[in-house]
């Protein structure tokens, strides 16, 4: 039984799925997979289910900031679950900055840049892994 997009809360996922650094993309969409399945499982939060929708960047800089846009104003997703890579989730950053005022945060990205630790991204970006300092 599929789940009616009001009966889900639905993140979004930026990784490589394609190219020399897919196996950390999967392994990462996987990861977020294992946390989010159980809650389901459960009986969902809050009424409903959660869902992570995957986009590939390949671990290139434009189509993160692309699939950042459609994520946020297409997909409408509540939070960005993770960018995975300095490279593409510092230019991304800017971006979501700017589509702010859509409510998206970022949590659980794969970077240890400091971008994402400091004004003015600080703000939206939530990190749970260690800085390069």
């Amino acid at each position: 039984m599929t789940a009616r997009i009001d009966d889900q809360f639905e993140f979004g996922m930026l990784a490589a799925f394609s190219g020399p650094s897919r196996g950390l993309g999967i392994e990462f969409y996987r990861e977020g997979s294992a946390y989010f399945e159980p809650l389901n499982w459960a009986g969902d939060v809050r009424g409903r289910n959660v869902a992570l929708k995957r986009y590939d960047d390949g671990y290139q800089p434009a189509p993160s900031v692309e699939n950042t846009i459609t994520l946020v104003l297409g997909d409408r997703v509540i939070a960005l679950f993770g960018h995975l890579g300095t490279p593409t989730a510092t230019v991304a950053l800017p971006v979501q900055r700017k589509l702010s005022g859509k409510h998206t945060s970022l949590f659980h990205s794969i970077t240890g840049a400091r971008p994402e630790r400091e004004p003015p991204y600080g703000d939206f970006a939530f990190n749970l892994r260690a800085s390069y300092r």
